[in-house]
C-alpha cells in the first residue's frame, strides 16, 4: 500500500493477479516465531494495465483484470509446479 505518491501521470499495472486462501502453518508448541502461512491460489487472472492521473487525494482506485491467456495460465502452473519442487524435493524426485 502506497501511503504518498506524487501528481502526476503513472501506468497502473496488475500482473500475476490471484485469489489466495492462506492457511497458517502449525508451529511447535513453544515456538516465539512469528506465524507462518501456505498460500493456496483458488483463481488466477490475466495482466492489465490503465494509465492513471493523480491530482490530489485519491480512493478506491480499482483496475479490471481478465481472465488468464493460455500462456499467462500455463505459467501459473509452472510456477506452482516449481514451487512445490522447492519445498518438497523428495516428493517429485520419484
Amino acid at each position: 500500500m502506497l501511503s504518498l505518491i506524487f501528481e502526476g501521470e503513472y501506468i497502473l499495472s496488475s500482473m500475476l493477479s490471484a485469489d489466495v486462501d492462506y492457511v497458517q502453518i502449525p508451529q511447535p508448541h513453544a515456538s516465539i516465531a512469528p506465524p507462518q502461512y501456505r498460500a493456496n491460489p483458488r483463481h488466477f487472472y490475466g495482466s492489465a494495465s490503465m494509465p492513471l492521473h493523480v491530482n490530489g487525494d485519491m480512493d478506491a482506485v480499482i483496475i479490471s483484470v481478465p481472465e488468464p491467456t493460455p500462456k499467462e495460465d500455463q505459467m501459473y502452473k509452472d510456477a506452482i509446479r516449481q514451487q512445490e519442487q522447492q519445498n518438497h524435493p523428495a516428493a517429485t524426485q520419484q
